[in-house]
């Protein structure tokens, strides 16, 4: 997988203050990417809009595409630091409850900072958490997924979709794919095409609808 191109810095002059420009950069980046698309948004225009030069772009990420690739890298640790924090907090007394995904916090649970109130699964899970209810179980109707999705062009031919249906079945079948589902508590639950088309629409229909009840939807 292609990563983020991250350059040395010059300790004095120049680029001295790397990591502040380069952070210019990738804000101005995510909001150029976010109005204009990849395509639409130029380097000399995300450099204008960090306040920088060209050059500069260069230099920090080579091209285009690394700085798309610092953005995902960017709003996924924006992902994971938020979750991370949510178990910090409460952990330390700064909130009394929090919402996140099971794999961070487990830790902390297991030293018994933190004490599990439900999860948000269907049914209550196995193994080293069996022992802790559901939502469901508690009256409170509310199940949410944190679904890994794979997304193909459209109008691939029934072949194409053979043979990356057998390629994602390997994957899933693979010892460090399972090793992952069991350190981070995963419960693996394919949804293959075309089932998985339906499965997203509902989800955005109970989501929409949830949305409209609380009036943040005309």
């Amino acid at each position: 997988m292609a990563r983020a191109v991250k350059h040395r810095y010059a300790v004095e002059g120049g680029y001295a203050r790397g990591e502040e420009t380069r952070a210019r950069i990738v804000t101005a980046a995510l909001k150029m990417f976010g109005e204009r698309g990849f395509e639409a948004a130029s380097t000399r225009d995300i450099a204008t809009g960090a306040g920088v030069n060209a050059p500069a772009l260069q230099y920090y990420f080579d091209n285009k595409e690394g700085v798309y690739l610092a953005c995902v890298e960017h709003i996924a640790k924006c992902i994971w630091e938020a979750m991370s924090d949510v178990a910090a907090q409460a952990a330390g007394g700064h909130i009394d409850v929090g919402l996140t995904s099971i794999g961070s916090p487990m830790p902390l649970i297991q030293a018994g900072k933190l004490r599990v109130l439900g999860l948000a699964a269907p049914e209550r899970m196995g193994g080293e958490l069996a022992s802790y209810p559901t939502l469901r179980e508690q009256g409170l109707d509310v199940v949410t997924a944190n679904s890994y999705t794979v997304l193909v062009p459209n109008g691939l031919t029934p072949e194409q979709l053979a043979f990356w249906t057998r390629a994602l079945d390997k994957v899933i079948a693979d010892p460090d794919f399972k090793l992952d589902l069991e350190r981070n508590f995963w419960a693996l639950r394919p949804i293959r095409y075309p089932e998985s088309v339906k499965w997203m629409q509902d989800d955005y229909d109970e989501n929409r609808a949830i949305l409209q009840e609380l009036g943040m939807l005309q």
